[in-house]
């Protein structure tokens, strides 16, 4: 098979895939390798989600892009009824271009847990009064996105995105 290549243009923005089944619980992984050098204003990342709107549920890894020589920022997120305010962030202790590296989001009725190369790194539980994502099916999503999210994704916005290494 040959190589595939995934340009970026001010204009394309950026690719991804998604499964076409949906799942109401399971483990997800994928094994990724990042941009780089100045990966900064790009963000890629790896989800659930029951869809766009308002009330939907999704479960997030997205890897913030960097200026060169700078950590990777992992950030978690859980969504549930459209309320994502779960995030926690992780500067990787790896550089997560140099090599490939697993990524693992573990989804039941109890707990969304996620890993990094079999490494647990952060649990979120359920619990009576906190929104948890359980009754919508969601399908799994990897997505490397370059519109320019250097205020969002790159020290807001103190690193922009440099297209010429698009």
């Amino acid at each position: 098979m040959k190589d595939k290549v995934l340009i970026l243009t001010q204009q394309s923005g950026g690719g991804a895939f998604g499964s076409r089944r949906k799942y109401l619980h399971g483990e997800f992984s994928i094994q990724m390798k990042l941009v780089p050098g100045n990966s900064a204003g790009s963000v890629t990342s790896f989800y659930l989600s029951s869809g766009d709107g308002p009330g939907h549920d999704e479960i997030d890894m997205e890897f913030m892009g960097n200026a060169t020589g700078q950590p990777v920022v992992l950030n978690t997120n859980v969504w549930a009824n459209g309320d994502g305010k779960k995030e926690h962030q992780f500067d990787l202790w790896f550089d997560p271009a140099a090599d490939f590296h697993t990524y693992t989001i573990i989804w039941n009725h109890k707990n969304v847990l996620f890993k990094v190369d079999n490494l647990f790194i952060r649990s979120f539980k359920r619990y009576a009064d906190l929104p948890y994502p359980g009754a919508k099916p969601m399908s799994v999503h990897a997505t490397l996105w370059d519109w320019d999210g250097s205020y969002w994704a790159t020290q807001k916005g103190k690193v922009p995105v440099d297209w010429s290494g698009a």
